[in-house]
């Protein structure tokens, strides 16, 4: 059993079963019929965490001191994003995908929370038929689809979609860990949101996106068009023929998986001082792993190559998390040392992300102390500075307000 809750500690008392998401009232039947299971070593978070940071350090291994300005798109060989290796997942599962989906039905049954989350005017369900249709192929085991009576089964929790009768957009995001997001090329400038299901957004809120352009969407970032992102940005996804990956990697004083903005949550916990010596219990780590697709490349279909799906997975686990990853918290020092090293002249580039960033100056003197600790013992002995750490249960709450 799992207990949900609005905020740091504040038990609902609603519990769920793992495995039962509850989407039935959206359109899918409980066949009862479950064939996968998540439990096993292979399937742990905590490992998917550390094989993500083992994929970043392979494509993102850049020059000592030089990775803020290349990662920030200014200039550098993985400018922005980098190719998916060959025989790559295009969809990830680990052994919390219970309470992710318990995450996402929560959100879908509150009304005002549905409308921020979840957003279909109906223009692609053609594309998100054929993607259910393909999700077997590209998740071999997880999925089957009787395309006869045009049945999408679930074999991790057993529902069935009749892809027919219900948001086949909807079937699709109910059945995944990620986040989708999908795209409209437009040569002529920036591609457009089309559909959008965020149910994991970091301090932004995705209400109103579909509809919206990827440069326009881009404008509550400090500086976004000082530092010449969206032009890069446009130019990549208009173009993209083979599948993309890209990192987004935060430091968060909350575990909390979805964290909208259109409510307020407060900057920092209550009382809490941050030091060098506690930052790695207080501090969670945040990944996003974001693939993009071209959508022929999904559903085989060239009438979907003018489409770009984007996959969000994230991650949060205490900040500890890096101990375990050699040379990760190089990396992460050489990031924060130059946001503290940050120009003050409004008109830098490089003056971006101090607040946008999770309003580091709070913290940002402890973290790069940590920091600092950390990658000089593994530069000494490495991985011997190892601690067991666990996922911690607020991920899963999700600041509701009705």
């Amino acid at each position: 059993m799992i207990t949900t809750r609005t905020t740091l500690g504040v038990d609902r008392g609603v519990t769920l079963p793992l495995g039962s998401t509850g989407f039935g009232e959206l359109g899918c039947t409980l066949t009862g019929a479950k064939t996968v299971d998540l439990s096993s070593e292979q399937f742990s978070h905590q490992k998917a965490v550390l094989d993500l940071m083992d994929l970043y350090m392979s494509l993102f291994r850049v020059e000592s001191g030089s990775e803020f300005a290349r990662s920030k798109g200014f200039g550098g060989p993985f400018d922005i994003m980098a190719r998916l290796p060959e025989g790559s997942s295009y969809f990830d599962f680990d052994d919390q995908y219970p309470r992710y989906m318990a995450l996402k039905k929560e959100l879908l049954a509150n009304e005002r929370k549905r409308n921020i989350v979840f957003q279909n005017d109906g223009s692609h369900n053609d594309f998100w038929i054929a993607l259910a249709e393909s999700l077997p192929h590209h998740c071999p085991g997880y999925f089957s689809c009787d395309q006869a009576p045009n049945t999408f089964t679930n074999n991790i929790t057993g529902e069935e979609w009749k892809l027919n009768q219900c948001d086949p957009f909807l079937a699709v995001v109910s059945s995944v860990q990620e986040d989708l997001i999908l795209l409209e090329r437009n040569k002529g400038g920036s591609p457009k949101i089309s559909n959008i299901s965020v149910f994991f957004p970091s301090r932004w809120n995705p209400a109103g996106a579909a509809g919206r352009s990827v440069r326009d969407v881009h404008q509550i970032v400090p500086k976004f068009e000082i530092a010449g992102l969206s032009d890069k940005i446009d130019r990549i996804l208009n173009n993209l023929d083979k599948p993309g990956v890209r990192f987004t990697r935060l430091i968060h004083p909350y575990p909390i998986l979805h964290q909208s903005t259109d409510i307020e949550i407060p900057k920092f916990p209550a009382g809490v001082n941050y030091t060098e010596g506690n930052v790695e219990d207080k501090l969670y780590m945040r990944v996003e792993k974001q693939r993009f697709f071209s959508g022929d490349t999904l559903t085989g279909d060239a009438r979907h190559k003018d489409l770009i799906l984007m996959s969000i997975k994230t991650y949060v686990l205490p900040l500890r998390v890096i101990e375990a990853s050699q040379g990760f918290a190089q990396k992460m020092w050489e990031l924060h040392e130059a946001i503290r090293n940050e120009p003050t002249d409004p008109n830098d580039p490089l003056n971006v992300f101090r607040e946008y960033r999770g309003g580091t100056t709070a913290f940002l003197e402890p973290l790069i102390d940590y920091l600092d600790r950390v990658r000089k013992v593994q530069l000494q002995n490495p991985l011997e500075h190892i601690k067991r750490f666990g996922i911690p249960d607020d991920a899963y709450s999700c600041f509701l307000v009705s």
